[in-house]
């Protein structure tokens, strides 16, 4: 679950679905603060957090034109 600065909720049942609900919603991973693992149950699993901050900055690579290459 991701609380948006101006109140909005966005729930997505994996980090694939959150990513592009905060893409979709105009967030970019410079935007986005996670409580730290440290922090117990609120905080996502740190694969998780990999793989949103990765989607969003990935995609906004491309939509800079930027090529990403997965080697």
């Amino acid at each position: 679950m991701a609380t948006l600065a101006d109140g909005r909720i966005l729930q997505a049942d994996d980090a694939d679905g959150m990513a592009r609900q905060l893409w979709d919603a105009g967030i970019r991973a410079d935007d986005v603060r996670m409580p730290d693992s440290r922090e117990g149950d609120v905080a996502p699993a740190a694969g998780t957090r990999i793989r949103i901050f990765g989607l969003l900055r990935a995609w906004a690579l491309c939509r800079a034109g930027q090529r990403i290459d997965h080697e």
